[in-house]
């Protein structure tokens, strides 16, 4: 996912000092980790081109990041964790290819970065790349749930998705900024449009962690309420759990706050 800077990182790995400080997912296996550890990365991401970077979650930011984290997991069935996730990092830098990002993900584990509110790291923020992270893993475990034919068939007659989130990234195409522009053609935002897993992505952040004027979109922009059925669909058959109702009572939460 997103928050890219520019950065040069050599292909080294970095010792932390506080190594250890983790907390479970209360009635989960899954650990909430706020430091670098020697294995939290796969060991082809750690060579070239990869050079997979992090840099430990800043103390200030254990208590919110943990907070942020339970709030975000509360929203999913316990068993889906079991089967799907076992490390959620927080870190206050994550960079690979010599360019930072927001969030990644792989096998069962998710990668975070908080790097403070001062930086525009909001709770809002932060949660919504869990659940686009998650929803990787999950589309990636239950392949077999999601109908990409008819995904594709939403887009439009002359459109192509790019190559990818990390293209997007050094082409300065992946803003997500909401753009009326996007939308008529069924997208999120520019960075839905590198591939079928970013644009899945996009939906997966409005529906468990919604902005203000996505309700709005889905009676506007037939495409947006087309895709959005399609994921509710996705996520119905990874657990009941999942209803349209549900999800329309998690709004309304959340708009009451």
């Amino acid at each position: 996912m997103l928050k890219l800077i520019s950065f040069v990182l050599l292909c080294v790995s970095i010792y932390s000092p506080l190594a250890g400080q983790e907390f479970p997912y209360p009635g989960t296996d899954v650990s909430i980790i706020f430091v670098w550890q020697q294995d939290m990365f796969p060991p082809n991401w750690e060579k070239a081109p990869v050079c997979a970077e992090a840099l430990d979650l800043s103390k200030p930011e254990f208590k919110r990041s943990r907070a942020i984290a339970y709030r975000a997991m509360g929203k999913y069935p316990k068993s889906l964790f079991d089967r799907n996730l076992s490390r959620v990092y927080f870190v206050s830098l994550l960079a690979f290819y010599n360019m930072t990002y927001g969030g990644s993900n792989a096998a069962d584990r998710i990668y975070l970065t908080n790097d403070g509110q001062r930086h525009n790291y909001s709770d809002e923020y932060i949660e919504r790349l869990f659940h686009a992270e998650f929803s990787s893993v999950l589309l990636r475990n239950h392949r077999q749930h999601f109908d990409i034919v008819a995904w594709k068939a939403l887009a439009p007659g002359d459109f192509s998705y790019g190559k990818g989130g990390r293209e997007a990234l050094a082409t300065g195409s992946a803003s997500e900024l909401w753009q009326t522009k996007n939308y008529e053609k069924g997208f999120l935002s520019e960075y839905g449009q590198s591939s079928i897993e970013n644009d899945f992505n996009s939906f997966a952040k409005q529906m468990f962690c919604p902005s203000a004027n996505w309700q709005e979109l889905l009676h506007t922009y037939p495409t947006i309420k087309a895709k959005y059925l399609r994921m509710l669909n996705f996520y119905q058959q990874l657990d009941p759990l999942f209803t349209e109702a549900y999800f329309e009572k998690l709004w309304s939460l959340m708009e009451s706050k």
